[in-house]
Parts: C-alpha cells; structure tokens; sequence
C-alpha cells in the first residue's frame, strides 16, 4: 500500500482540499483507497462523511485497531473526532502503534491518504514515519 501524506505546518495552505481530491482521484481510477483524517478541524471527516470507515483516525494510534473495507465509492476514512488532541499528548508508542495498524491493511487497501494538522505533533511525526510519499 501506497501511503501518501499532505504535511505544512501551516494552517490554512490546502491540505485538506488537496487530501480530498487525490482520494476521490485515486477512487475513480479504480484504487482502494483509506483517508485517514488526522486533523482535529475535521474538514475532511465532514466532506468525506457518507464514506466514514468502523474505526477513527484517533483510535489507529490503540493497538489493534485496524480499519476495513467500509466506505462507499472505494474510499474508506477513518474520520476526526475530539479524541485527536489527546493523541499528542500520547508517548512515543503512537507512533509505533499507528505504523503497525497502517501495516496490517496494506494487502485491504492500495493507498492510504493523510491529512495531518497544522502542527508537528505526534500525529504528524506519525503520519510521516509511515509515509512512502509526502
């Protein structure tokens, strides 16, 4: 699995516009494709709702939590929610816990978007370890 991940640690410079676009790109060509909506604004999550997956974005960083097949179009997200923040304020484990859950649906999906927040938190730091492509 491809995992491509749109990262500024500015706010405002399209991220999200960009990480919707490419998912529903890379859908329409055939790709399945998981979006992960890392950003606590949850813009994504709210564009992309009728395509919400069984798992969050917040809970790929508990372990085994992987998500499914489950959205419609071959999109999948793994939606925002309030639990994000507290995921910075996690250790180190995270990241490694995301990575894992990443791992274990690369034969599920053909590629995993990321819109990550405009900060260089633990879930950015997370998204860019377990990139092929930023």
């Amino acid at each position: 699995m491809k995992t491509i991940v749109i990262n500024n640690q500015k706010g405002g410079v399209g991220k999200t516009t960009l990480a919707v676009h490419l998912a529903w790109h890379l859908a329409e060509t055939g790709g399945r494709v998981l979006l992960i909506d890392a950003d606590a604004q949850g813009n994504a999550t709210d564009t992309m709702k009728r395509h919400r997956g069984d798992v969050t974005a917040a809970e790929l960083f508990r372990q085994g939590r992987s998500p499914v097949i489950g959205g419609l179009d071959g999109i999948t997200l793994a939606a925002s929610d309030s639990s994000l923040t507290d995921v910075d304020r996690g250790d180190a484990a995270g990241i490694q816990q995301f990575r894992d859950n990443l791992r274990s649906v690369s034969a599920v999906f053909d590629v995993c978007v990321i819109d990550t927040p405009p900060s260089l938190g633990l879930r950015s730091v997370a998204a860019l370890v377990s990139a092929s492509h930023v």
